[in-house]
Order: C-alpha cells, then sequence, then structure tokens
C-alpha cells in the first residue's frame, strides 16, 4: 500500500474510490488511519493525525467522502445521498463500499469468512453449525470482517476489472 500525499492524490479520480475504511482517533489499530483502494487496484493510505496530508486537504479533493465521513450519511434513510454504504469493522473502524459492488463483496467476504474460520481456531469464528448458516455480515463479528476485508476487496476488484 503506498502513502497518499498532497502530491499522489491528484491523480486519483473520486469516484475511482470502490472502497474505502477510517479508524477513528479513538480506535483500535491505527487511529486516524485512512484506506482508499481504487478501481484498478491502487491501495492508498495516510494518517491524518501524523502524516503530512491532513483531512483538510483531503477532502479539498475528495468533497463525497467527507458527506460520509462527517455522519452525513451513515443512517439507512441517507443511504441515497452517497454511492457509498457502510459496515462496521468494530471498535472505531469502519468501511465504506461503493454501492455498486456492495452485494457482491458482502457475499464474496461471508464467503471468505466461512472459509478462513473453517480453517483456523481464531476466537473470533462461530462454531461450524453457526457458520454454516451465515446470510448476514450483521451476523459475524466484525473483528472478522476487518481482518478479511482487503483481500476480499481486491478479488472482487480483479474479477470487475476482466
Amino acid at each position: 500500500m503506498k502513502i497518499l500525499t498532497k502530491d499522489n492524490m491528484k491523480d486519483i479520480n473520486e469516484g475511482d474510490i470502490e472502497f474505502f475504511s477510517f479508524c477513528d482517533s479513538g480506535g483500535m489499530g491505527d487511529p486516524g488511519n485512512l484506506e482508499i483502494v481504487t478501481k484498478d487496484k491502487q491501495a492508498f493510505e495516510f494518517n491524518c493525525i501524523d502524516d503530512e496530508l491532513d483531512l483538510d486537504m483531503f477532502f479539498s479533493h475528495f468533497k463525497q467522502l467527507e458527506k460520509v465521513l462527517n455522519g452525513d450519511v451513515l443512517w439507512e434513510e441517507d443511504i441515497e445521498k452517497t454511492s457509498y454504504k457502510w459496515i462496521n469493522l468494530g471498535m472505531g473502524n469502519s468501511l465504506f463500499v461503493k454501492v455498486s459492488i456492495y452485494d457482491k463483496f458482502v457475499q464474496a467476504l461471508i464467503k471468505e469468512i466461512i472459509d478462513f474460520c473453517s480453517k483456523t481456531n481464531d476466537s473470533f469464528c462461530p462454531n461450524i453449525s453457526v457458520l454454516k448458516n451465515i446470510k448476514s455480515i450483521d451476523e459475524l463479528d466484525p473483528i472478522l470482517l476487518y481482518k478479511n476485508w482487503f483481500k476480499v476487496a481486491n478479488e472482487i476488484l480483479e474479477v470487475e476489472n476482466n
């Protein structure tokens, strides 16, 4: 993953951002970290607390993402105002997925987590009888979503680009 800077962010079209994640300032992981993945599978990250790029500079270029991150569209009735849907990754971490690929992504993510859990003894995995009946990401521990979203995002984009 590349570091997002003032210079290279100018090369990114906001409409090409398919996924972005954000770790709240009090979140577990890397507080203030924001990651974006574009439709051509370029991945960038920056930390709005520690890096040279701050949120004001970021938002001056990515106006739609500002609306989403400021909470203007996090409620179900506001989904039509944006082209992203929110997924809770747990402990102050959020993932936003472009609406056009959201359903495919969620199906692939559930499949990946079922596969992941059937091969490991991860403490966040439910038992196999529960896994077989998973229909929604809301039934899974958000930590599992956090651990697996990036891999699935790249797999979905690989299929979309071919």
